[in-house]
């Protein structure tokens, strides 16, 4: 948003339900082909529906839950927003867009 402003006012909800729906369909695709390995789920994203919700409804009932890595993050120099599954980045002196990210392992 920060470099294209205008994309707000292009984003309604049947666009947001479009690519969560699309979101899932990926990352469950993808854990249920490899169920024991380690995931990175990242969306250039802040919006609940294609961030968390994708998580929460996809990776944790498939036995996946979300491993620490916000002080990694921040080691690195990033502004992290904690959140339940994963973090946010915020922008930052490193230029970076705000995005969401979950580090994923099976229990």
């Amino acid at each position: 948003m920060r470099k294209n402003p205008d994309l707000k006012s292009k984003i309604g909800k049947e666009m947001i339900d479009k690519n969560a729906r699309q979101q899932r369909l990926m990352l469950a695709s993808l854990v249920e082909r490899f169920p024991h390995s380690r995931w990175l789920y990242a969306v250039c994203s802040f919006l609940h529906e294609e961030s968390e919700a994708v998580v929460e409804k996809v990776a944790v009932p498939r036995g996946l839950e979300p491993a620490a890595i916000q002080p990694l993050l921040e080691k690195y120099g990033f502004r992290v927003k904690q959140a339940k599954f994963g973090c946010y980045l915020l922008p930052s002196e490193l230029n970076n867009d705000l995005f969401y990210i979950s580090l994923l392992e099976p229990k």
